[in-house]
């Protein structure tokens, strides 16, 4: 009998907020869900293994948000509830500067967390304006960045 050996599946946390692009919180998720798939159905014998282990948290013990468009999306669990080695940050909709820095802003228990996880060494990716959620955290700081000032 041949025992397949599977590296550890990589935790990917989507921090879900309120105001979020939809598409920003499910696309990516999508496509970890769909190479998940892709494995299992390149590697028939990795029954009950995926390689990533896919989440959407809270920041704040919330259970759902509200999208820019107004869907709500619910399901969340509490960032602390679960071990996540990435976790990716959404873009979010605004309608001026001015909008979008008080957005980020309030955002308090947001930016607790993503420097929370950065201290604890856990990789970090944001889309769209989500990059300014990671510069008001403080963990850009000296770094290079590259985003886009519009979208």
């Amino acid at each position: 009998m041949t025992t397949h050996s599977h590296p550890p599946s990589c935790a990917v946390a989507m921090l879900a907020v309120d105001g979020a692009l939809a598409s920003a919180m499910t696309a990516p998720l999508d496509a970890f869900r769909l190479a998940n798939a892709l494995y299992a159905r390149t590697h028939p014998g990795a029954t009950h293994y995926a390689p990533f282990d896919l989440h959407l948290i809270s920041s704040d013990k919330s259970t759902s948000v509200l999208t820019a468009g107004g869907l709500t999306v619910s399901g969340l669990v509490p960032a602390n509830s679960v071990a996540v080695d990435v976790l990716l940050v959404p873009g979010m909709d605004y309608r001026s500067h001015a909008g979008l820095i008080e957005t980020v802003q309030s955002k308090t228990d947001a930016l607790k967390l993503i420097r929370t996880m950065h201290d604890g060494n856990r990789q970090i990716a944001a889309s769209c304006s989500g990059t300014l959620l990671l510069a008001a955290s403080g963990i850009l700081d000296g770094e290079d960045a590259t985003t886009s000032w519009w979208l």
